[in-house]
């Protein structure tokens, strides 16, 4: 099996999401929270034994308003999907990324099934000023994004969020090429 039969396939959320086209709670101790509304992705949900944690959005259904206390990166690998991040609505079409601040609420709507969002999360407190320097040497947005979200620098008018719209070839090859590490890797040890 391939990358894209992997992401295509559909896992048992989505099964059930498109049967109701309704959320179905992908962590059942959120549910309770999610009901008070202070529905808050935690990092122990995550990052038992990693740093990063990719998965791929549930499709069929609703994301509720939810933020977190990790950077997020949604890749849109195919198709599109619209987003409203602190208020403000944001459409993403292939090869877009965006980037969500620790903090920042989001909620996406239903996904079909050509729509495929993957999420990147990085757990905040194993990114450092040394990492993020090495990771780029000269000035840009991106950089800049990272850094004041790192540092908890609020000053600066990034509003915890930012969309790049992909032109580079470069990028979803390489985000693809992490995908396929991952998911080939975890599958593996999965058995």
């Amino acid at each position: 099996m391939n990358l894209d039969e992997i992401l295509r396939k559909p896992d048992p959320i989505e099964q059930k999401q498109l049967a109701n086209h309704a959320f179905v709670m992908d962590f059942p101790q959120m549910e309770k929270r999610l009901l008070h509304g202070n529905y808050r992705l935690s990092n122990e949900l995550f990052f038992k034994n990693n740093s990063i944690y990719i998965s791929k959005h549930h499709r069929f259904a609703p994301y509720p308003l939810h933020s977190h206390q990790f950077l997020e990166m949604n890749y849109v690998y195919s198709g599109k999907c619209r987003e409203v991040v602190n208020g403000q609505e944001i459409h993403l079409h292939k090869h877009d990324i965006l980037l969500l601040d620790t903090g920042s609420t989001h909620k996406i709507d239903p996904l079909n099934e050509n729509d495929i969002l993957i999420n990147f999360l990085f757990k905040g407190t194993d990114l450092n000023l040394n990492f993020l320097t090495n990771v780029n040497q000269q000035y840009s947005p991106s950089f800049d994004f990272i850094l004041n979200a790192v540092t908890g620098n609020k000053e600066n008018s990034h509003e915890n969020f930012m969309l790049i719209q992909n032109d580079n070839s470069e990028i979803p090859h390489i985000l693809e090429q992490i995908m396929i590490e991952y998911f080939f890797l975890k599958n593996s040890l999965d058995k």
